[in-house]
């Protein structure tokens, strides 16, 4: 049964790591591309590991998970409204230049 959640588990994060390599290719211009995506990556690893840090810390203090997983459902709040922030932001950025291309 680990093998076949191993398994899952993998082809799920594969997918979203995935998706972080084309939404940086739609969002950013190519000279920006491996700025970006260094940068991306790096927090994205910065906050898979701290964030297991920190699980275990909030445990060690509380003596349970609910304040573990209060914290990670607020961060994934947080993280929705950014992503929804950038999106709306590109989208006007993109429809500016239909509008007004340069000469």
């Amino acid at each position: 049964m680990l093998y076949v959640l191993s398994a899952l588990f993998g082809l799920g994060f594969s997918g979203v790591m995935t998706s972080i390599w084309v939404s940086l290719r739609e969002l950013v211009p190519p000279r920006v591309a491996a700025t970006s995506l260094a940068t991306v990556v790096m927090f994205a690893w910065m906050g898979m590991g701290f964030g297991g840090w920190y699980g275990g810390h909030v445990f060690d203090m509380t003596g349970g998970y609910t304040h573990s997983y209060a914290h990670a459902v607020v961060s994934g709040v947080v993280n929705v409204a950014i992503v929804a922030a950038l999106v709306r932001h590109v989208g006007r950025a993109r429809a500016a230049l239909v509008a007004h291309p340069a000469a």
